[in-house]
C-alpha cells in the first residue's frame, strides 16, 4: 500500500469516527431535550410552550435580576410573600436540562437571610449565554419539540411569538395566563451549587424537589 492510500484510509477512518461521535452526542442531546419537556409537562401539565421556553431559558441565563441590594431584595420577597400567603409556593425545582439553577419557591421552610442571600449570589455569580448563543440553542430545542406532538396550548402562536421575539434580539418571557392562573408560581432562581451549599442541609425530611 503506497504512502498516500494509506494516508487516504487514516483520513477517512477519522471522518468516519468523528461523524458518528457527533451523531451521538446529537442523539444524546435530543433525548435530554425530550426527558426535560415530559418532565416539565409532568410537574406542570398546564404547561405551554411559553412556559416551556422559560424553564430552558432560565437554566442558561439565571435569575436575569440585576438588584444586588440585600435589604431592597428582600422587601420585595417579603412583599410578594404576604401576597402569595394564599397559594404558599414551597416547591423546588430543577430547571433546564443542565440542571444550573433550581426554582425554590418564596415559602420554602429555611430562613430568610439564607434565602435572599444565596438569591443574590446566584445572581452575582453566574454569566449567561451570549444572546446569539442562545437562539442557536433554542433552535435546536424548538426543533425537537416540534416533533414531539405535544398539543401545547396556543402552540403554533406561541412558536410564532417566540420565533419573532428572538428575531428581533429579545429573549425574556413571563410565565403564560393560564400557568400563572393553575400554578401561581412565586419563587427565586438559585445556583444549584449554590442551593446544595447553602439551602438543601437546612431541608432535613421536608424536601418538595421535583
Amino acid at each position: 500500500m503506497s504512502l498516500k492510500i494509506f494516508y487516504n484510509h487514516i483520513v477517512v477512518i477519522f471522518l468516519l469516527t468523528l461523524s458518528g461521535s457527533w451523531l451521538s452526542v446529537c442523539a444524546q442531546s435530543k433525548v435530554v431535550i425530550q426527558k426535560t419537556v415530559q418532565q416539565q409537562l409532568a410537574q406542570y401539565p398546564a404547561s405551554t410552550l411559553q412556559d416551556i421556553y422559560k424553564n430552558f431559558f432560565q437554566d442558561k441565563f439565571g435569575p436575569g435580576h440585576l438588584l444586588t441590594d440585600t435589604n431592597s431584595c428582600r422587601r420585595y420577597i417579603q412583599i410578594e410573600a404576604r401576597q402569595a400567603v394564599a397559594e404558599p409556593d414551597t416547591h423546588i425545582v430543577a430547571i433546564g436540562y443542565q440542571h444550573n439553577f433550581y426554582r425554590v419557591g418564596i415559602h420554602v421552610n429555611i430562613p430568610e437571610d439564607v434565602y435572599v442571600k444565596a438569591f443574590i449570589a446566584s445572581v452575582r455569580h453566574f454569566r449567561p449565554v451570549s444572546l446569539k448563543a442562545w437562539q442557536k440553542e433554542w433552535r435546536k430545542i424548538d426543533a425537537v419539540i416540534a416533533k414531539m406532538n405535544l398539543h401545547l396550548p396556543n402552540y403554533e402562536q406561541d412558536r410564532k411569538n417566540l420565533q419573532q421575539m428572538l428575531q428581533s434580539g429579545q429573549s425574556v418571557v413571563h410565565h403564560s395566563d393560564l400557568f400563572n392562573q393553575t400554578y401561581h408560581p412565586h419563587y427565586r432562581i438559585i445556583e444549584r451549587k449554590i442551593f446544595e451549599k447553602e439551602i438543601l442541609p437546612l431541608l432535613g425530611k421536608n424536601k418538595n424537589i421535583k
